[in-house]
């Protein structure tokens, strides 16, 4: 703490490097923390007068891993049949034939919280060895709006839509074995989307075949991460094993269809995680197919953003998707309403046909992973504080 107020008062005004990338800095600052909390100073005013970064978070234990996003997202569906959710998502483009540059919003409220969610994407910052992503929550009581916390969300943000492919195993290949999964894209996202499988489903897949556009960095990250997979991962040059495979999931980034129709059995899950990232002729062929089921998890929402492949194609017929769901409940389902009723999931886990999931993400996912890590980390410092006061008497 005292090397702290040195460096503050001592360094120069030009020179941030301590503050931006020191290991010591870091703890320098959780001392300074933990002490004024010892001194009596209010808790959450200290958290409120910080931009809470991942890497600082981790200093006070608090590991947004897979496990603490699944249990703060265990409640998310019940809490949205329940009217306890509201949403709205904008993103403006700063060159329209540039779709990789641009800054999104995510608004709305979830329980007694509202916020939103910033993120920005750069396409060109790998080349400047800068992440190509960037994203920061914030929270507010909903009650009088005031700010209680405000922290970088990015590993929230990736895992919350990693999970998506957990809640689609829940209802399409819960309980079965053998089966063959093929996964388009290895970034954030689609590692995400293996790990949740790998966390709640390890014994349905003997293999995920796993294709990207570069082969070579594909298969250095499938051979990075295959060790801490329960099931075999493969890196694949092509789609030929998509024509066997019962589980597909794209989340690959872009804005074009990152599949064939004729590669994509016809008895094979669906998860799409991009931007227009099917074919206008695979949704049509799924719409028409009285064996497949279309899950989204608000399509009035989906409507709205207008880039998700239901959405687009819907939208090139003068079609408004939240019309044609209504008018269809027995093809088009939200998630929300399928897992409040038991008697619904029964029945879809027995569902011998397919499924195509399309999850548009709400801020909701992400205000429930912030709320827990804003209450994680609240516990934590006052745990360290109470341990070190107690060593003192």
């Amino acid at each position: 703490m005292a090397a702290l107020r040195e460096v503050a008062a001592s360094a120069p005004v030009q020179d941030w490097s301590y503050f931006a990338t020191s290991d010591a800095y870091h703890e320098d600052l959780k001392a300074f923390i933990i002490q004024a909390v010892k001194d009596g100073h209010d808790i959450d005013e200290i958290i409120l007068n910080q931009h809470w970064t991942e890497v600082f978070l981790a200093k006070f234990d608090v590991i947004i891993d897979d496990e603490f996003v699944a249990d703060a997202l265990k409640d998310i569906w019940v809490d949205m049949a329940d009217g306890k959710t509201s949403h709205a998502k904008k993103y403006a483009y700063f060159d329209p034939n540039e779709l990789g540059n641009s800054d999104g919003a995510m608004v709305g409220h979830y329980g007694n919280v509202s916020g939103s969610k910033v993120i920005t994407f750069r396409k060109h910052n790998a080349s400047k060895g800068l992440p190509g992503s960037f994203c920061d929550a914030m929270l507010r009581a909903l009650s009088d709006g005031s700010r209680f916390f405000t922290c970088e969300a990015i590993t929230a943000s990736d895992k919350r839509t990693g999970w998506f492919a957990l809640a689609m195993h829940n209802i399409a290949t819960s309980g079965r074995t053998g089966v063959v999964g093929f996964l388009v894209g290895n970034g954030a996202v689609g590692v995400g989307c293996l790990d949740f499988l790998n966390l709640g489903a390890p014994g349905s897949y003997t293999v995920f075949n796993v294709c990207a556009r570069d082969n070579e960095k594909n298969k250095k990250i499938v051979a990075d991460i295959a060790p801490r997979m329960k099931f075999p991962l493969k890196a694949v040059e092509d789609h030929s094993a998509l024509r066997t495979s019962g589980f597909l999931i794209t989340a690959a980034s872009g804005d074009v269809p990152v599949v064939a129709t004729a590669d994509v059995p016809d008895d094979c899950h669906i998860l799409s995680q991009g931007r227009n990232d099917l074919p206008p002729d695979l949704i049509k062929k799924r719409i028409e197919d009285p064996k497949c089921l279309i899950v989204g998890d608000n399509f009035k929402a989906m409507e709205e953003r207008d880039v998700d492949p239901l959405a687009k194609y819907h939208s090139a017929k003068g079609e408004k998707l939240a019309e044609v769901a209504k008018k269809n409940p027995d093809k088009y389902l939200e998630y929300a309403s399928i897992i409040t009723n038991p008697l619904a999931m029964e029945l879809l886990k027995n569902w011998t046909g397919t499924f195509l999931f399309l999850p548009v993400g709400l801020f909701a996912y992400d205000a429930a992973v912030v709320v827990k890590m804003h209450a994680t980390l609240k516990a934590n410092i006052l745990d360290i504080a109470s341990a070190q006061l107690e060593r003192l008497v």
